[in-house]
């Protein structure tokens, strides 16, 4: 984005008058106090020039301040890695990571060489997979309960830990603090390596709006999935109070988003994955919803979940201290 370009954004959204704080760290950085408290605007790429993010109303955070400058690739998110609309998958799991290495898994991810990452929160750590392999291996540790993580294609990580949004250099070490909260829980990026975009769920408790997750389509609309079933959604540069897009589904947790607009959520109070084509609020169920339990046709309190780039469906399992994987039914020759 140009000079003009943030300049023209800043004075857009400069208008709103947030409240409650989320403070940006690190050379460059200007700290500004200022969230509604769900989702919260990072900006990657303006070069270190003061802008604000989309504003989304009383849902959605607003701009806080500016970043180092850096250019980040985007998860694949946005109509790359996903299976073609009328996929379907094996109603049984295969148990990739069982409870002998993970306890309540947060968030997952899995990059362009199918290496699949997790937030082991309650074990302060983050754990990868390689494709093929049964045994975990440790990328960092001594972290704050992270729940959630995206990673770049030069492998740089941003994990939502409890506190604090933080960037990490691929083999690095230690971390950079882009930005602190209160309780982060998802973390996501645009399409256009411009924002990173959080949910920080202590904040948005006390405004009564409680919301789990994000996901960016690659238009720029904005999802938020909430905790009262619905998930909302703000085309690019809109304000206000968004559109209900999926209601009354049941306690959501993570979701992703094609380039088609299609949402896939983790419906953790229905034990399910679901699929909700773009255009109409029913959710079809793809993986599980069997009620609670342990079988490999069931979950337990799924955190999120994330497809490969043969389209079967990793999900973290939390409830059963297990990642899953569905393997897609290779029978359809449509593309998404």
């Amino acid at each position: 984005m140009d000079a003009t370009n943030a300049a023209s954004r800043a004075a857009q959204m400069g208008k709103m008058t947030p409240t409650g704080n989320f403070n940006m760290e690190g050379s460059g950085v200007k700290s500004y106090s200022g969230s509604y408290g769900v989702g919260i605007g990072v900006p990657l790429n303006n070069g270190g020039a003061n802008q604000s993010s989309l504003g989304l109303g009383a849902s959605v955070s607003q701009n806080f301040g500016a970043s180092n400058g850096y250019r980040y690739s985007t998860k694949p998110d946005f109509g790359v890695d996903f299976p073609p609309l009328d996929a379907t998958w094996q109603k049984e799991a295969k148990t990739v990571v069982g409870s002998d290495q993970i306890s309540e898994p947060g968030g997952i991810f899995i990059d362009r060489h199918n290496t699949l990452f997790i937030a082991d929160q309650y074990n302060y750590r983050i754990l990868k997979l390689e494709y093929g392999s049964v045994k975990t291996t440790l990328v960092m540790d001594g972290l704050d309960y992270p729940d959630d993580l995206v990673i770049d294609s030069e492998g740089t990580m941003f994990i939502a830990e409890k506190e604090s949004l933080t960037r990490w250099p691929k083999g690095a070490r230690s971390g950079t603090v882009l930005g602190r909260a209160q309780w982060l829980l998802s973390v996501a990026l645009d399409s256009k390596e411009e924002y990173l975009y959080v949910t920080d769920y202590m904040t948005s408790y006390k405004l009564n709006k409680t919301s789990w997750s994000v996901a960016v389509d690659e238009n720029g609309a904005i999802y938020v999935a909430k905790f009262d079933g619905n998930v909302v959604k703000w085309k690019k540069n809109e304000s206000g109070k968004g559109k209900i897009v999926v209601d009354q589904l049941g306690e959501q947790r993570g979701i992703s988003v094609d380039s088609h607009g299609t949402l896939y959520i983790a419906n953790c109070g229905g034990n399910s994955i679901v699929r909700v084509l773009a255009g109409s609020k029913n959710a079809t169920i793809i993986a599980a919803g069997n009620g609670i339990g342990d079988a490999p046709n069931q979950l337990y309190n799924p955190d999120d979940l994330a497809f490969d780039s043969y389209g079967n469906l990793y999900v973290s399992d939390y409830g059963n201290s297990r990642v899953q994987m569905f393997k897609i039914n290779i029978k359809s020759s449509s593309n998404s």
